[in-house]
């Protein structure tokens, strides 16, 4: 059964002109079809697609394919994109990356971690300290997605230690208050993360130690 929106797709897909091909793709936009365009080969179009991509479970697997590609142009999009993924999300991005075998640099992925919602990735990482349990899937290399796996936990370390935002901090801060074997754990983590809480959270953190 078509969608309603299949034929601005079809004509999307077959347009020559980029320009016109882009102006077809906004007319998709806040619509989970418009991830289709997100690798199109004329720049123009894949960043309206970009843009106009929405955030959710239905866009999670088309993301991660067009952020894994590491065009430049649409690098930046796709990081602010990221940024507003549910907390709940979180896991699933993260399965699709490890399975996809990444390729991309620490660079890269240290941009990903900052901007993604952090306290799941704390979670992930440095609490549960395992790799996930998964079902493989035909044609997935099991050996790089554990090699994927230690490489996102040390590049998470780094990038939640320098960079945490103040959600982490709140965690962490509201966690060790009452548990004190987590504050045994992630003592050195804390510590080094409070370090490089810059001055636009330090008030933030201050209200919050008030409260606990």
């Amino acid at each position: 059964k078509k969608g309603p929106f299949d034929g601005g797709r079809a004509r999307a897909r077959e347009e020559r002109d980029p320009l016109l091909a882009a102006t077809l793709v906004w007319c998709l936009r806040a619509k989970d079809e418009v991830q289709e365009f997100l690798l199109h080969q004329h720049a123009r179009v894949a960043r309206e697609a970009a843009l106009g991509v929405p955030v959710g479970k239905g866009t999670l697997a088309g993301l991660a394919r067009a952020f894994l590609v590491g065009r430049a142009d649409l690098e930046p999009i796709l990081l602010h994109k990221f940024a507003a993924l549910h907390p709940s999300l979180v896991p699933e991005l993260l399965e699709l990356l490890l399975q996809a075998g990444w390729e991309g640099g620490a660079a890269c992925l240290e941009e990903l971690f900052v901007c993604l919602p952090q306290v799941p990735l704390f979670e992930a990482f440095l609490e549960a300290r395992a790799l996930p349990k998964w079902a493989p899937q035909p044609g997935h290399d099991p050996t790089a997605r554990t090699r994927n796996w230690h490489q996102f936990v040390r590049v998470a370390q780094q990038a939640l230690q320098q960079r945490p935002s103040v959600e982490l901090l709140r965690h962490l801060l509201s966690r060790s208050a009452e548990d004190d074997a987590f504050t045994r754990r992630h003592a050195a983590f804390q510590r080094a993360a409070l370090r490089h809480a810059d001055a636009v959270l330090g008030p933030e953190l201050l209200r919050h130690v008030e409260r606990l």
